[in-house]
């Protein structure tokens, strides 16, 4: 007999970047970057009185992820993630990370993928990204790992455990403001 799992439902997740501390990162980058300012800003924000503002300067690439965490919310129907960007650059993208946690790799971990949201278009304007249909964007990352890895891929329990950015569209100066984080449907398991 299997160990009981309790279940934690929030409505909605929030992130609406009022305290002083710093929640992005840098995640990962194919291009060259220097972090040239990163603070939280009380001159931009979406709502409230503040957002998290990155600027980077960055060489020729394809992407420059940025990331956020956000717990362990569930793949399921009601799950929606958004968040407020503003940038003077076009083509910013909103991703997810989705954790298949009955598969694992080589070294032993469990098995990831990036689902894909919007993009950013409304130049130096707040614009919201949202990542919808979470679901069929997780099963169609896992026809694409089996695809990969020759093998099943087991969906059961995935959940996503950050939320990432590619800053990157152009080499150059990168300025972004970012503001409320949100997701709907934030359902957790918690394991005994």
């Amino acid at each position: 007999m299997g160990a009981a799992l309790s279940f934690s439902a929030k409505a909605e997740f929030r992130e609406n970047f009022e305290s002083p501390e710093t929640t992005w990162r840098v995640a990962a980058a194919d291009a060259p970057y220097r972090v040239r300012q990163h603070q939280r800003a009380q001159v931009e924000s979406h709502w409230g009185h503040g957002s998290e503002h990155l600027q980077l300067v960055v060489g020729a690439g394809t992407y420059t992820y940025i990331e956020h965490p956000v717990g362990q919310p569930r793949v399921i129907e009601e799950l929606l993630a958004s968040v407020w960007v503003k940038s003077e650059r076009p083509g910013i993208q909103f991703f997810a990370r989705v954790v298949f946690p009955r598969e694992t790799d080589d070294e032993g971990e469990p098995i990831t993928a990036l689902i894909q949201g919007s993009a950013y278009t409304n130049v130096g304007a707040w614009q919201r990204l949202s990542i919808e249909t979470v679901p069929e964007l997780a099963a169609e990352q896992a026809r694409v790992l089996r695809l990969q890895l020759k093998r099943d891929i087991d969906t059961r329990e995935a959940y996503l455990d950050r939320v990432l950015l590619n800053v990157y569209s152009a080499p150059g100066v990168v300025d972004v403001y970012i503001d409320d984080l949100e997701f709907e449907g934030h359902v957790t398991v918690k394991h005994p």
